[in-house]
C-alpha cells in the first residue's frame, strides 16, 4: 500500500520544456480574416428586432365544463362503484395477495376524491343523488382505511 506523505515537497520533473508565451495580436487580423472567411466584406450589423411581449401572445382555451353537472356526478359515482364490486371480488378471489388489490385501492381513492370534489361544488344536486353519493364515498372511504390499516393481512 502506497502512502502519501501531505507534508513532502514535490520534484521537479526534470527535462520539461519551459512553456513558450503567445505573442499578442494588435493589428485587428483576426477581423479581416473571419469577413473574409464569411464572405462579406460589407455586411451590415443588423438592428435589434422588438421582442414579442406577453400580452400580445393569446392564452390557450380549454373546456373545462364537458358535461353537465348532474350527469358528470353520476357518471362519477358509477365508476366508483363499478371499481368497489371489483375490489370486493379481488378480495373474494382465493389466491389474490395485497399487490393485487393495492391499484383498485389507489383507483378508489381517486375515484372518491374527485367525486368529493364535484358534489360539494354542485349546490343544488338531487336529494337522492346526493345520498348515493355520499353512502358510495362512505364505503370507499371505508374500505380505503381498513386496507391502509391492515385489516385484511390478519385473515
Amino acid at each position: 500500500m502506497v502512502t502519501i506523505d501531505p507534508n513532502k515537497p514535490i520534484q521537479t520533473i526534470v527535462g520539461s520544456k519551459p512553456e513558450n508565451e503567445r505573442t499578442k495580436s494588435t493589428d485587428g487580423g483576426f477581423d479581416t480574416i473571419f469577413k473574409q472567411a464569411i464572405g462579406g466584406e460589407n455586411i451590415q450589423t443588423s438592428s435589434a428586432e422588438t421582442p414579442t411581449t406577453v400580452s400580445d401572445i393569446r392564452p390557450a382555451r380549454f373546456s373545462t365544463q364537458t358535461e353537465s353537472g348532474t350527469v358528470s356526478i353520476v357518471a362519477r359515482a358509477e365508476q366508483l362503484v363499478d371499481t368497489l364490486d371489483a375490489y370486493r371480488e379481488k378480495l373474494d378471489e382465493s389466491g389474490a395477495t395485497m399487490k393485487d388489490v393495492e391499484p383498485l385501492v389507489q383507483q378508489m381513492t381517486c375515484q372518491s376524491e374527485a367525486l368529493a370534489t364535484m358534489s360539494q361544488s354542485d349546490e343544488g344536486a338531487d336529494d337522492k343523488l346526493q345520498g348515493i353519493v355520499d353512502q358510495a364515498l362512505a364505503l370507499s372511504s371505508m374500505e380505503i382505511a381498513r386496507y391502509n390499516s391492515g385489516y385484511y393481512n390478519e385473515r
